[in-house]
């Protein structure tokens, strides 16, 4: 953010302050010359939002018809997270979104979700499919074995119930990854 924003909100910078850094965490307002409650006004910022990125309504957007799509509506969510999480974008037959929703949050490196959750969750929302996604901030976007074998539980779950797993989408700080692309499973 720049110094002219912060100054509206009482705080006076001598620097720009990096949005990846002031978003994060573990932001350290002592670095910038920053008060205690000069710090505590950023975090509350932060906060909000963070709360506003992860509530804005789903409903109108355009069709999710590809991973950049999954990524333009993820990214804010994931913004300055310094762990894992995993969210589920329910779709109906036109691939708009009924309901966008958390499904785990981990730890730095990993986050497990829970198959019958979701599945109970896509059935509760009438979704005709599922595309989940989770972050990497470790900033590479490269699944692990473990997030390829997620996936496939999960694909054989919905199958099950006619609901199709459109893709996994794996999201770091600057790229995106999509299983479905890289592994061809042709979920659909």
């Amino acid at each position: 953010m720049n110094k002219e924003s912060f100054r509206k909100l009482g705080i006076i910078l001598n620097e720009n302050i990096p949005t990846q850094e002031l978003l994060a965490e573990d932001f350290n307002g002592e670095y910038y010359g920053l008060t205690k409650r000069q710090t505590e006004k950023i975090r509350a910022l932060r906060d909000i939002v963070t709360e506003y990125n992860r509530t804005l309504p789903s409903k109108g957007r355009l069709s999710i018809s590809e991973p950049k799509a999954v990524a333009e509506v993820l990214r804010p969510v994931y913004q300055g997270l310094k762990h894992e999480e995993c969210w589920a974008l329910f779709l109906n037959r036109a691939n708009k979104i009924i309901k966008k929703e958390m499904m785990s949050s981990g730890g730095l490196d990993s986050t497990t979700f829970d198959v019958k959750t979701i599945v109970r969750k896509a059935l509760v929302y009438s979704a005709s499919a599922v595309i989940i996604s989770h972050n990497h901030p470790s900033g590479s976007a490269k699944p692990s074995t473990a997030d390829i074998k997620q996936t496939e539980a999960l694909h054989k779950a919905l199958k099950y119930m006619d609901i199709h797993l459109l893709d996994h989408v794996i999201i770091a700080e600057d790229s995106f990854y999509s299983i479905n692309d890289q592994y061809m499973y042709n979920f659909n």
